[in-house]
């Protein structure tokens, strides 16, 4: 009698690239031998995934998994909406902020007391403790070094007076230590956007403070940049990295539109497909205020001026109680992280944090 055991690689790597990537522990649990594959390698590429964009959101204090068919563009009567859920691991707790890089999603919590590291191939998730303990106005980006481990990057931030900078600390997801870092750098990073810790490196137009400026990944070895200019015809700009390394960086501008193919939209993040050429930009829809919210929107941009608009939902008004007693209505902007790529890359959990000075 043939068990699923039994099957071939081929067949079961089939299987896996047509189960859902949030709905793959379910199907690990059925075979032991599955369950092992499926942890030491990828097994959910596919064509028919490629077809699809595929990447999560933060929609309403909540992380939402997204699927988007691009073929639909070459093809008005064949364009789908996208398919939004939310992550049912993720659903006990509130979430403000999310970072991808390399299929591991960095997430931080409403109130800023944690952040949970998530890996969605493999269903893992891990709870990342402090040195001491994490404050309000911190921010942080995901990436990797040079051999291709995860890290951390923790800008300490003190937000009782404006906005101070107290310091930096990397955490290695791997070592699970924090180094404190002594490096005096004078930038900020937004919770959308991703960076690789080097050095800052020019953009290839000069912007201006009215300017809108947003940072998105391509296929995880490329930076995109959107450049919304204010004043000069509301032009909107994609540009994209041919060439990035620690000292160098070469762009191509990807797309550009004036407000007279799109009208007046607020960019606020974006991913781009590089193959068909889209670029789909997330937000708010401020033309269009409801009693309770605002809708949402995903504006998607293609060649030959290409456009369309697609409602993805409400933003609810969340209130709450500011230190005086009164109610404060809080909007939670959707933010849509780059292209999800699966990773085997496991999350120890259950071990004590290290911490150590840096040298620099």
């Amino acid at each position: 009698m043939t068990t699923m055991s039994d099957l071939p690689q081929d067949l079961t790597k089939e299987i896996f690239s047509r189960v859902p990537l949030t709905s793959l522990s379910a199907v690990r649990s059925t075979c032991k031998s599955w369950n092992s594959i499926s942890k030491s390698q990828v097994l959910c590429e596919s064509a028919a995934r490629r077809k699809q964009f595929l990447g999560f959101m933060m929609k309403d204090f909540s992380v939402c998994s997204m699927k988007f068919d691009l073929q639909g563009i070459q093809n008005e009567a064949d364009f789908v909406d996208p398919s939004i859920k939310q992550v049912s691991v993720l659903d006990q707790v509130e979430i403000s902020q999310i970072f991808q890089c390399e299929g591991l999603l960095l997430c931080v919590t409403r109130d800023k007391s944690r952040l949970l590291m998530w890996n969605p191939y493999l269903g893992q998730t891990r709870c990342i403790q402090p040195r001491n303990t994490f404050l309000s106005g911190d921010q942080y980006a995901l990436g990797y070094d040079k051999n291709r481990k995860h890290k951390i990057l923790r800008i300490l931030g003190d937000c009782k007076s404006g906005y101070m900078v107290l310091g930096y600390e990397i955490f290695d997801l791997s070592a699970n230590t924090w180094k404190v870092s002594n490096d005096n750098r004078d930038w900020q990073i937004d919770h959308y956007q991703r960076e690789r810790f080097r050095k800052l490196l020019p953009l290839p137009f000069k912007s201006h403070y009215s300017n809108k400026l947003l940072l998105s990944c391509v296929r995880e070895e490329q930076l995109a940049v959107l450049h919304y200019n204010w004043v000069m015809g509301q032009a909107l700009e994609i540009w994209v990295t041919k060439k990035i390394d620690p000292g160098e960086v070469s762009w191509s501008k990807f797309l550009r539109f004036t407000s007279s193919c799109i009208g007046h939209i607020i960019p606020g993040s974006f991913f781009v497909d590089e193959e068909k050429k889209v670029v789909v930009v997330v937000d708010q829809d401020y033309n269009r205020r409801i009693v309770t919210g605002r809708n949402q929107s995903a504006h998607i941009l293609g060649p030959d001026r290409y456009f369309k608009s697609v409602n993805i939902g409400e933003t609810r008004y969340i209130g709450k109680r500011s230190k005086h007693g009164y109610m404060i209505s809080e909007l939670c902007r959707p933010r849509v992280c780059s292209s999800y790529v699966p990773s085997s890359v496991q999350l120890q959990t259950n071990q004590p944090v290290k911490s150590e000075e840096s040298e620099n």
